[in-house]
């Protein structure tokens, strides 16, 4: 057994000095990273701030997957195409150069 996380930190930071300051470095980051997002889903909750969040970190397809809801069967975003909002078709129409998101087509 190799014992809990500080003695495994401990153990590291005897035998490679230089790797135990990247583990930890990476272990905060990574703690403070999921602190900001937890905080803004609080503080944003009804601002849609949730959804640009999660498609800037790359969590949209495991966190938006079997949402409960009142009134039906739990949902789940499809594709990660869906992650991101259509086109509107007077754009669309203004400029024959914009090509609308895949997903939409």
């Amino acid at each position: 057994m190799l014992g809990t996380e500080s003695q495994l930190l401990n153990l590291f930071s005897i035998l490679m000095p230089s790797l135990s300051l990247i583990y930890f470095q990476a272990i905060l980051f990574y703690r403070i990273s999921q602190n900001r997002l937890d905080e803004s889903k609080l503080e944003f909750a009804f601002e849609g701030h949730r959804l640009f969040d999660l498609g800037r970190t790359g969590l949209a397809m495991t966190e938006l997957q079997n949402i409960p809801r009142t009134n039906g069967p739990a949902v789940s975003l499809p594709e990660i195409g869906r992650a991101v909002f259509p086109i509107p078709n007077f754009e669309l129409d203004a400029n024959e150069n914009i090509v609308q998101n895949e997903a939409y087509r």
